[in-house]
């Protein structure tokens, strides 16, 4: 089951995707998504025992999926609550969110997960949330694959979030010059490597074979 489109049968087909928001409004977004739904505030210990098992830095910079459709949409109201005051805001073009036939906004799909979910920021080289991945925490015997990213896309209003790397440098160096650059796969993994290798600029892929070229660029 995919957890962030819905069955080809019901979807509706888009010839054309629409423009991916600029990174500033998907910052802020995810980052208030992350506020929302945080990872500390879960009421099971065995989720972040599983992060903290592998080192990983800072567990509140990652937030929790729900995995209830109906928790989804909770999440969302709050969130356009938050901005209510905010005209600037709109949801259109952010990976992940998407209108109904009816207008309504939509985070994720309109199923439910048997899976406990993990919200995973991808950063750019400014430390801006520019995408989200979902791991997939004490997988059922039915899922296939731990990893998925944060999409709408063919959605209403939504979009993918294309195959972006993840700086954990920037975050680690706050944009001091570092030369040397390790690269490893992966938002989880750059982050514990960083712990362990703070003098390296480290970038986490989506998986072996995508962004040779934005790899060679930083």
């Amino acid at each position: 089951m995919s957890l962030t489109s819905t069955p080809s049968a019901k979807r509706p087909y888009r010839e054309k995707q629409t423009p991916i928001a600029p990174i500033d409004l998907r910052n802020k977004i995810y980052q208030k998504l992350i506020q929302l739904s945080p990872l500390s505030e879960s009421n099971d210990s065995s989720v972040g025992d599983q992060l903290t098992s592998v080192r990983i830095r800072e567990l509140s910079r990652y937030g929790l999926f729900p995995k209830a459709a109906f928790e989804r949409h909770r999440l969302v109201r709050s969130l356009t609550e938050s901005f209510v005051k905010d005209d600037a805001i709109a949801l259109k073009g952010v990976p992940g969110f998407w209108r109904d036939s009816n207008g309504g906004l939509r985070l994720g799909n309109d199923f439910d997960s048997l899976d406990e979910l993990l919200l995973i920021p991808f950063y750019d080289p400014n430390g801006l949330i520019q995408a989200c991945q979902i791991r997939i925490l004490r997988q059922s015997p039915n899922t296939s694959g731990k990893y998925l990213w944060l999409s709408s896309i063919r959605q209403r209003d939504g979009c993918g979030p294309g195959t972006p790397l993840h700086h954990e440098g920037a975050i680690g160096f706050k944009g001091k010059t570092i030369e040397k650059v390790l690269v490893t796969e992966g938002a989880l993994k750059a982050a514990t490597v960083q712990t362990f290798l703070p003098d390296r600029y480290v970038l986490g892929n989506s998986g072996v074979a995508t962004s040779h070229l934005e790899i060679i660029k930083t």
